[in-house]
């Protein structure tokens, strides 16, 4: 069993929150719902593109290789 520290979905508020053009890179704002957290992100928007509404799931665990293969998981199940 994985014992995850924290775990939320997250919507997308702005997908290019500070407005600057990088490659393959956006930072992003995005609100939780369980705890109404306001989250910045860099996201590698090429592999994972985002837009305002979208949601995903964030997961924080002790370990990050578990938690890698968690999320993986869950994004090619559906």
């Amino acid at each position: 069993t994985v014992d995850f520290l924290s775990d939320d979905f997250f919507s997308v508020e702005s997908p290019n929150a500070n407005r600057e053009k990088f490659d393959k890179v956006s930072r992003i704002v995005a609100q939780s719902e369980k705890h109404g957290m306001l989250m910045h992100l860099d996201v590698n928007t090429e592999i994972h593109p985002m837009k305002k509404g979208d949601r995903f799931l964030m997961v924080l665990s002790s370990s990050h290789l578990i938690v890698m293969e968690h999320l993986l998981r869950a994004t090619r199940s559906g």
